[in-house]
């Protein structure tokens, strides 16, 4: 029990002392004038950037915080969701990795590629929900039952198989960076597999 409320007291913290104010800097400091409309296809794009790009460095931060000891230390505590794995595990995580895992892409992102304001919010809502869904063991059988489909896509399957085993399925929670990586290396597909 006490774990459970650690992680609600992350969610907490992550969510309104961290996450909140980077996202108002994001708005005040990076994001484009709102007074000028955006296009359906800027805005389509905008929030594509977003995913990849923070897709891509999630990635790479979160191998980096298996891969190093030092990191690890900011890690391990997500990764004692491993059995029981509540959607509330999603943003149970140190400040640390919250701060630079999950917060720092989209900062990277907004910074190459302003983005207007409102596509900043349905971006990071994208984030969230897909987020819950993968640490949503409910949903493993239906969103991940058949790779294929998913094959590009992070899967609740895959995250979990990830919190089980940990040494596999970096990527979350949108594009599979490590398939994608697979494919590119091996010149395989979902249907080729």
């Amino acid at each position: 029990k006490e774990l459970y409320w650690k992680g609600w007291l992350l969610n907490f913290v992550n969510h309104l002392l961290i996450g909140f104010p980077m996202f108002v800097v994001a708005v005040e400091v990076f994001a484009k004038n709102d007074d000028i409309p955006a296009t359906a296809m800027s805005s389509a794009m905008d929030i594509l950037w977003v995913i990849c790009v923070h897709s891509t460095l999630y990635y790479s931060l979160h191998k980096a915080f298996h891969e190093s000891p030092q990191l690890y230390r900011y890690h391990k505590f997500h990764h004692q969701y491993h059995t029981h794995i509540p959607p509330s595990s999603a943003n149970a995580v140190h400040v640390v990795e919250y701060t630079f895992a999950y917060g720092l892409p989209f900062l990277v992102a907004i910074l190459f590629r302003p983005l207007h304001s409102h596509n900043l919010a349905i971006v990071s809502w994208i984030m969230t929900i897909t987020n819950l869904f993968v640490h949503t063991p409910k949903l493993e059988k239906w969103y991940g039952a058949n790779e294929s489909y998913f094959y590009y896509f992070v899967s609740t399957k895959n995250h979990l198989d990830h919190h089980r085993k940990q040494k596999v399925h970096y990527a979350s929670p949108t594009l599979n960076i490590d398939n994608m990586l697979k494919s590119l290396q091996t010149g395989s597909s979902p249907k080729s597999d």
